[in-house]
């Protein structure tokens, strides 16, 4: 098993959610603004959540803040993952200026080797960013989004692909305005197995922005 250590590192544990205390997780990466500086004093938290309802719970178990250069690494326990999930978020600060981050429905597979790395994440503030959202809807259950994202300057919101893709899925973002970018996404049937990929491109101005992909 890898030994991974704490240092400087708060975590909460529960009695309601349970862990597996011999897995640690890693989480690390760089927090930068809209031209690519490093900004330190960033809060990040590691939520750990269902939903089910009646039954649901949620809790912190690891927070921390980025350093100098704009980095962060945080440890902790592994959930067990046959219920729960994995959120990584930023709280709202208006006196910082900064839109909030939220990563959404992260499991166990997405940690190779037990870390997660997302090599840079852009904090945007509100007077440069508007909200974008991407609606995926079929109605053909053979088919399914297995992977989307954007290439331009953005902070994720949400993102939610639920096995049930007859429903409307959506991805949020505070994304810089007059830009343009890239939405690149990939579809499977599960019937085939054969995988098509798409690219749509999308001038962005500075208004709120929303569109819907039917696949």
């Amino acid at each position: 098993m890898k030994k991974i250590s704490f240092l400087g590192l708060l975590l909460f544990f529960s009695c309601t959610i349970p862990y597996d205390a011999e897995t640690r997780l890693v989480f690390q990466t760089k927090v930068v603004n809209s031209n690519n500086v490093p900004l330190k004093n960033i809060r990040l938290n590691i939520n750990v959540y269902n939903n089910f309802g009646y039954n649901s719970s949620s809790e912190t178990i690891s927070y921390g803040t980025s350093d100098e250069n704009g980095n962060i690494r945080l440890v902790f326990p592994s959930p067990i993952f046959d219920q729960y999930k994995i959120n990584i978020s930023t709280p709202f600060d208006e006196n910082l200026g900064f839109e909030t981050i939220s990563i959404n429905n992260i499991e166990k597979k997405d940690f190779e080797n037990f870390e997660l790395i997302i090599p840079k994440i852009y904090k945007l503030t509100y007077e440069e960013a508007i909200y974008m959202s991407v609606n995926y809807f079929t109605t053909n259950m053979n088919k399914k989004i297995i992977s989307s994202k954007i290439e331009g300057i953005y902070s994720s919101v949400a993102s939610y692909y639920p096995e049930n893709e007859n429903y409307i899925n959506q991805s949020a973002f505070f994304i810089k305005k007059n830009q343009s970018i890239q939405l690149l996404y990939e579809v499977k049937n599960i019937q085939s197995g054969t995988i098509e990929s798409f690219s749509n491109e999308y001038l962005i101005g500075d208004e709120n922005f929303e569109t819907t992909i039917n696949y």
